[in-house]
């Protein structure tokens, strides 16, 4: 055995990881040149280019690297089998953390020189949308989604993936849009309906007036009922319907115990796929709160703590429940149990305030630090902007798995 001294080892490895990465643009525009394929010999290359994708979705990226290159040792410019080599190369790349940036690099020069080829071809786009998407440029993959779909407006999965995109952008109206245009093409699309739900729900909350407002609520409770309906064990289709019903039943002054029924049956629904989630009794709580049930009100936020000790809303509300109820001692010690949490802002000075006039013998008797009727609106502001559900996501075209 020929013994080799540690330095040799450690310049070789330097000499390794300072070789150049490969020039995406510059491989962009080095295309390969055109070769004279028969047309006969078209429908077997496009069959091997469509099995090398295959081997992709399945996240089997040596094996599809390896047959999108035979395609290509045929026919150089064939533009779907390089994308299937850009992708597979940047999911071989992404087995690393971080992902090995020479391979990266020439996923990408592979993905633009598809692009070149071939750039109204709808896989062509959406696998290098999936590349910019694992690439972190939400912007980009957004864009590179609508061009595609400005050559092909009825893809479903560009309208997916340039749906994603614009979702975790926030851009709120534009995935609204996308989301209807995809579920009008394909009503079994569940991400679809989710993020056209949503979506809907946040404009609402933006919304000037009833006039906005409710006909936006109206369509973010169907979405919903549809997402559920498509994805039943998911707990949070049911969440979004009945905060949705909530808020439409905030904004309707005629309220009846009869009236708050199906918001209480779709918390529970929730919660019984995950019952250890205080937001769900919380949910129930401000439903009756809603409509006078106070007592009712009181031990579903009860139920709340008992789940979560530390469920702030919970603690808010149920001390805002006591002080109107002219129960100022527990009402106190609730809410410092809420301040110990951390409550900030105005809404902590508020609290400080009238526990400073509890102390005194002089708080008012409703909780004046916190109007019962704001305390009582579900809103959908606190949901994690980024959420999307990946029923729909292929391997492919995310590469991570992720459309982040």
């Amino acid at each position: 055995m020929v013994s080799r001294s540690p330095w040799l080892w450690c310049a070789a490895l330097a000499a390794a990881c300072s070789a150049p990465a490969p020039d995406p643009l510059a491989m962009r525009d080095d295309l390969p040149a055109a070769v004279d394929v028969p047309a006969e010999r078209r429908p077997a290359l496009d069959a091997a280019a469509a099995a090398a994708r295959a081997e992709l979705r399945a996240g089997e990226f040596p094996a599809a690297r390896r047959a999108a290159a035979e395609v290509l040792a045929v026919d150089p410019r064939h533009a779907r089998a390089r994308a299937v080599l850009g992708a597979a190369l940047a999911g071989e790349a992404q087995r690393e953390a971080p992902p090995e940036l020479a391979t990266w690099r020439r996923a990408e020069g592979e993905l633009l020189r598809a692009d070149r080829l071939a750039p109204d071809d709808p896989v062509v786009a959406a696998l290098h949308v999936g590349f910019l998407i694992a690439d972190g440029h939400l912007s980009a993959a957004a864009e590179r989604a609508e061009r595609g779909l400005a050559a092909v407006p009825d893809d479903l999965e560009l309208l997916e993936l340039a749906g994603r995109a614009r979702f975790d952008l926030g851009d709120e109206q534009r995935t609204r849009e996308l989301a209807l245009r995809q579920v009008a093409r394909d009503p079994q699309a569940a991400s679809a309906w989710w993020r056209a739900a949503w979506c809907a729900a946040r404009l609402a909350a933006g919304a000037l007036d009833d006039a906005e407002r409710t006909p936006l609520l109206e369509a973010a409770r169907d979405g919903f009922r549809a997402y559920r309906e498509l994805a039943p064990l998911d707990p949070d289709g049911y969440a979004g319907e009945a905060r949705v019903r909530h808020e439409l039943l905030a904004s309707n002054a005629a309220r009846s115990p009869d009236a708050v029924r199906p918001i209480l049956e779709l918390w529970t629904a929730a919660e019984l796929l995950r019952p250890q989630a205080g937001d769900y009794a919380f949910g129930r709580a401000v439903a009756h709160e809603l409509v006078g049930e106070r007592d009712a009100a009181e031990a579903e936020y009860r139920d709340a703590l008992a789940i979560d000790a530390a469920h702030l809303p919970s603690l808010l509300n149920l001390g805002a429940l006591l002080a109107d109820a002219e129960r100022p001692a527990e009402a106190a010690a609730v809410l410092r149990r809420a301040l110990a949490l951390g409550v900030h802002g105005d809404e902590r000075d508020r609290i400080e305030a009238w526990l400073a006039r509890h102390a005194e013998g002089t708080a008012a008797s409703p909780g004046d630090w916190r109007d019962p009727v704001a305390r009582s609106r579900m809103s959908l502001a606190g949901e994690e902007s980024s959420r999307f559900r990946a029923q729909a996501c292929s391997r492919d075209t995310s590469s991570a798995g992720s459309a982040r």
